[in-house]
């Protein structure tokens, strides 16, 4: 059961003379130092680096550093000195944690830890621990959290919360997203669930989005056009309860994780003829969808087959016939 990651590029280079020349040539040490002490114009010109670009330079430092002949770069460079001193200052706790995280891949070499020693860190004597901790957590600023200004919770912010009232459904369909909403969170899923299960229990036809024509072969109905022949009609609509329902909720399964049984459930919940090729450009021709593109929206949902023929046919399994002994 375990998962065994892939050996880093860097780090395999550094444990061997020609890679360590290798190296040396490209000056790939050289900017990843750069990265980490967010010199402007080391990613991108004219801009510091973000602390995602700055954790990955210290990730291939320290797998750099994590062998004696790759260490020498780190102490050209004065490598240790300079990820101490983000570990114990930088406003970034993520940053804090990366270096905490480096200083134990290079703890496991001796000179390592004579470096760090002054500095106030130290390990344990057995080499292969890897991990490097302050001597005194009551001096160290590592721990401490610097003062800062509380901006309020970005998980509570409206960007950051769906919001389905500038949509122009009702209450009930509005009572349907935000449910489809909160499948994603396995403390309110089961709520959520039996919430849509009772909704679609007493209205059925909130969850059907069949085209308003009784023909067999479905095709929007359009309004005859009271103006110039020159000018277009107006698009045609689907009746109530609209495509707009369906669409909002792919676009939820599509920004937000759902569990692949969370997703079932949510398509067991819409009409199964939902997902036939002919509904895709009645989604495209509903109005709220219309308005969302011109908000610049996410692209359209691209047709997508859960034909029996496509699902993975389970392997039978091949009884072993056992021999009689004797």
């Amino acid at each position: 059961n375990c998962v065994y990651l892939p050996p880093p590029l860097y780090g395999e280079l550094a444990k061997t003379d020609e890679g360590c020349e290798i190296l040396r040539q490209s000056s790939m040490f050289d900017h990843f130092m750069g990265v980490i002490r967010g010199e402007v114009g080391s990613v991108v010109e004219g801009k510091e680096p973000t602390a995602l670009d700055r954790r990955a330079a210290l990730f291939a430092v320290g797998n750099i550093g994590s062998s004696p002949s790759g260490f020498v770069f780190l102490e050209e460079e004065d490598s240790i000195q300079t990820i101490v001193k983000i570990a114990e200052t930088s406003p970034s706790l993520s940053l804090r944690g990366t270096c905490f995280y480096v200083l134990g891949m290079v703890s496991k070499i001796e000179r390592a830890r004579e470096i760090m020693q002054p500095m106030n860190w130290e390990s344990p004597e057995n080499l292969q621990s890897c991990i490097a901790v302050p001597k005194s957590l009551a001096t160290s600023t590592f721990l401490k959290v610097p003062a800062y200004t509380y901006l309020g919770s970005c998980a509570a912010t409206q960007t950051n919360t769906p919001s389905f009232d500038a949509l122009g459904f009702n209450s009930l369909q509005k009572e349907v997203l935000e449910n489809l909403a909160k499948l994603s969170n396995h403390i309110t899923a089961d709520t959520s669930s039996r919430n849509l299960k009772r909704i679609k229990l007493k209205n059925p036809e909130i969850f059907l989005c069949t085209p308003p024509t009784s023909s067999s072969n479905p095709t929007p109905v359009t309004n005859t056009p009271t103006t110039s022949p020159s000018q277009p009609p107006p698009p045609p609509q689907l009746t109530e309860p609209s495509a707009g329902l369906l669409y909002q909720a792919l676009q939820l399964m599509g920004q937000y994780k759902f569990r692949l049984g969370v997703r079932r459930f949510i398509y067991d919940c819409f009409d199964s003829s939902i997902l036939t090729e002919e509904m895709y450009p009645l989604l495209d021709l509903e109005p709220r969808i219309q308005a969302s593109y011109a908000s610049n929206a996410p692209p359209p949902i691209t047709p997508i087959s859960l034909s029996s023929s496509t699902s993975p046919k389970k392997k039978k399994k091949k009884k072993k016939k056992k021999k009689n002994s004797g």
